[in-house]
Order: C-alpha cells, then structure tokens, then sequence
C-alpha cells in the first residue's frame, strides 16, 4: 500500500461556514463523510485529490471504484460524487472557494449508499466511470496532473455519518482503482491521495 501525502483533502463544515485541510484525530487521519449535525457541524462535504494520475487525456475509461477505509462503524449515509474539473485543482482554502459552491464540477455525478461495517472494513464505491470519463476527455486534461473528487452529502437531515481513514502515514489511503484503454491497449492503475 502506498504511503499518504498530506495536504490533499479537505472537509468543508456548513456549521461554521469553514474548510478544513488535512483533518486530523489522534493518530488516525479521519474524515467524516455524509455527516449532518444540526448543531456546530452542519453538512460536511469532502474534497478529495489524488496525485500523478497518469490516465493520458481521452482515453476511454474502462472501469473506476474509489475505496476508503472504515475508521469505525457508523450508520448508513448516502452521498453523491462528482468530479473536480480544471488542470490540477486547487483544494479549497476559504469558504468561498469550496468547491461545492463552484459550477466547475462534473455533470456526471454517482450517488452511493457506503454498507455499513467495522473498522477495517474497505468500501469500495459503485462505477465511477462517467465521472472520470469527463474529466480526462476534458481540454485541460494531461497525464500527471491531480485528479479531483468532491464527495457531496445526499441525505435527509438525519444525523448519520461514516468516518473513514485518510490513512496513516503508512497505510490505508483512499485510492482510485482504474482500467481505461489507449489504442488498442489496455491498462490497470491504482492512484492514492
């Protein structure tokens, strides 16, 4: 498993109208993910950035999950993902910024219903593969660059949430698992944050 690199994932709090880069609990790296509070925490939503994604602009996306790491068990929470377009997105770094405020994310979006589980357990998301198709088939796409993913609360104000590990520095980073094809060929990556 490869190693996290800080620095690329950002919880974005309704509560208190505030990012918040790189959250951190104790020795485990955490973010919430679909979680209401109707009191100081709000809806958060999750921007995630995956480096090096050497996916060469236009090829054609065969499959693509996202997985995380359970941190603890939770309840059962839905959530929608898109995709983040632009040559290397920059992660928010003010309310304003955030990028669920932004038009400058994929019409494609998925919605998935994470089955809940213990800590440990890996969810792995429904196909990604309209997402991902548009954000490589865009202008601005190079092999290499970062690839961003926002992952949207999509609930009733119930106050479920999962928390799941940005990973330690050693283990457990969420990471995209990605087959596409170019000319003919085909290729298999696996791309961390």
């Amino acid at each position: 498993m490869a190693t996290f690199t800080s620095g690329h994932d950002v919880e974005e709090k309704s509560g208190d109208s505030s990012v918040v880069l790189d959250h951190d609990n104790g020795d485990m790296r955490i973010f919430y993910m679909g979680y209401f509070d109707a009191g100081s925490v709000g809806i958060v939503n999750n921007e995630l950035r995956f480096t090096s994604v050497t996916i060469p602009k236009n090829a054609t996306i065969l499959s693509a999950t996202l997985s995380l790491t359970k941190y603890q068990p939770g309840q059962a929470t839905d959530v929608r993902i898109r995709g983040r377009l632009g040559a290397d997105p920059a992660l928010a770094t003010t309310w304003a910024t955030r990028w669920s405020a932004s038009g400058s994310n994929t019409t494609a979006y998925v919605d998935w219903s994470p089955a809940n589980g213990g800590g440990g357990t890996v969810a792995t998301s429904p196909s990604l593969v309209s997402v991902i198709q548009e954000l490589v088939n865009q202008s601005v796409w190079a092999s290499g660059q970062y690839l961003g993913l926002l992952i949207l609360y999509n609930n009733d104000t119930s106050t479920n949430r999962l928390q799941f590990v940005r990973g330690s520095l050693s283990a457990n980073p969420p990471y995209l698992d990605i087959t596409y094809a170019v000319g003919g060929a085909k290729f298999s990556a696996v791309f961390f944050m």
